[in-house]
């Protein structure tokens, strides 16, 4: 007789002391009472915003369990048989924080619903480590960041809800979570998550998921020629991001289908001249010529942003410049390629030519190729042509330059090419000038100060005189 009330005893006193209050479960739930509630608390002011409307059993007044504790009694708590906390609904309670890394001590939990709350900041990784969770739900919450990783190789989770928060995830983040065997529910929509998905995103998610909701975000790129035909595609809900298409009308149809040839090619006034030719001006004489403006309109059913290479191997003449979205190339002897990138529907740049040294027309063609945001490519080639205007004249203005001053800085002995460009820059110059009828200026009539003082660091000066008579310009 004396052994069973011993026994009894035993069993009474171990049950006041962990049957219905484990100091774990405690702990982390009074982390996350402090972590939410406290601020208001330590104000004494009613209805202040992290107040919880209801406070039912929560006494966390102590660092430890009192004796009494009984946290079935606690607002929002289940407890399962062995008297361990299994779920947490504190849904719409106005809870205003964030949550604690302690919340990981509730080890038995199944289920945590704390949505419709003003949850902010980050979701500690300590949450990774609750091994039986099935149910998490922190929706519309102000939560900037979940570690997804945690959830890799977890054998239990099967509905997750972290819609309508401020998450600024890149969409690979929940590429772990979405790929677990188990999952069945994963809703991420109404966030800021901004990026691309993988390539093979549709293939890699799990066949027994119901539904993956990544609707309102910032998700850019595009999709794959072969999600649609995935069993996974009908299940996946990517409407309104930053995609190339539609995703609804993608299920319906897959990617649209162009004539990768059917590049239209427009003026600056909207003249199609796509079967003719981008007339270009070789002004006379050998000065800057004017660009033109011409528009590509890719074909129907591609997806900007675009990239537009065009291309000429039959001169080293012609030029682009962009209009817009920049542009950058490289030009060697026989011709030019450039790459001009769009934000629109319409890539438009300037296509020019350099002044040549005869008055012939010139027929070129430059290459024309687009490549949309899937990576499908359009081609064509289209003729440009450039009608001259300069007259077949010598010039009736003779300049004279004379290169004496060359043995004070050695400029164009050190640099004989230099001297080439000299002579045709003031010729090309010449070219506008017709005999004005001077009087001849005898040698040593004329005398020229150069002063200077860049070459040895002190001012220096230097006088020349035309060593030769002229009647027109004399260059030093």
């Amino acid at each position: 007789m004396r052994r069973l009330l011993i026994l009894q005893f035993i069993i009474i006193f171990n049950g006041a002391l962990f049957g219905q209050c484990h100091p774990d479960d405690y702990k982390g739930l009074k982390a996350l009472f402090d972590n939410t509630q406290m601020l208001g608390w330590l104000i004494g002011y009613e209805g202040y915003i992290g107040d919880w409307p209801n406070t039912t059993g929560w006494d966390v007044a102590n660092e430890q369990p009192p004796s009494n504790c009984d946290l079935s009694t606690w607002y929002g708590i289940t407890l399962d048989n062995n008297g361990r906390v299994s779920e947490i609904n504190l849904s719409d309670n106005n809870i205003s924080g964030f949550i604690p890394a302690e919340l990981g001590l509730l080890t038995e939990l199944v289920r945590i619903d704390i949505s419709d709350n003003r949850i902010t900041g980050f979701i500690p990784e300590e949450l990774g480590g609750l091994s039986k969770l099935e149910y998490l739900d922190l929706s519309k919450n102000g939560i900037a960041s979940v570690p997804f990783y945690i959830f890799e190789n977890h054998a239990n989770i099967k509905e997750v809800d972290f819609s309508d928060n401020n998450l600024q995830n890149h969409p690979y983040d929940f590429q772990q979570l979405v790929e677990l065997p188990q999952i069945e529910r994963v809703d991420l929509s109404m966030n800021q998550m901004i990026g691309d998905l993988y390539e093979d995103f549709v293939e890699l998610v799990s066949p027994n998921i119901q539904e993956l909701n990544l609707s309102q975000n910032m998700i850019t790129g595009c999709y794959e020629e072969s999600w649609y035909t995935n069993s996974n595609a009908s299940k996946i809900n990517l409407n309104q991001n930053d995609l190339c298409e539609d995703w609804d009308k993608y299920l319906l149809n897959g990617l649209p289908t162009f004539d990768n040839t059917s590049i239209e090619v427009y003026d600056k006034w909207w003249r199609n001249i796509s079967d003719k030719s981008i007339d270009l001006i070789d002004w006379e004489g050998h000065i800057h010529n004017p660009e033109n403006k011409i528009r590509i309109v890719p074909p129907i059913g591609m997806e900007h942003p675009l990239q537009v290479n065009i291309s000429s191997s039959d001169t080293p003449l012609l030029y682009m410049l962009s209009s817009s979205g920049g542009a950058n190339g490289s030009y060697t002897p026989t011709g030019f390629t450039a790459t001009h990138y769009s934000n629109t529907f319409i890539a438009s740049f300037f296509l020019g030519v350099q002044p040549d040294r005869n008055y012939d027309d010139d027929e070129y063609n430059i290459t024309i190729e687009v490549i949309d945001a899937m990576g499908r490519v359009a081609t064509t080639t289209q003729a440009v042509r450039v009608i001259d205007q300069d007259y077949n004249r010598s010039n009736v203005f003779e300049p004279v330059l004379n290169f004496d001053v060359d043995s004070f800085f050695n400029f164009y002995t050190e640099i004989p090419i230099a001297k080439d460009l000299t002579i045709k820059a003031v010729e090309d110059v010449a070219y506008f000038f017709d005999d004005q009828g001077f009087d001849t200026i005898q040698p040593n009539e004329y005398q020229v100060d150069l002063t200077t003082d860049f070459t040895i660091g002190e001012e220096v000066s230097a006088y020349f005189s035309n060593s030769v008579p002229y009647n027109t310009y004399y260059f030093f």
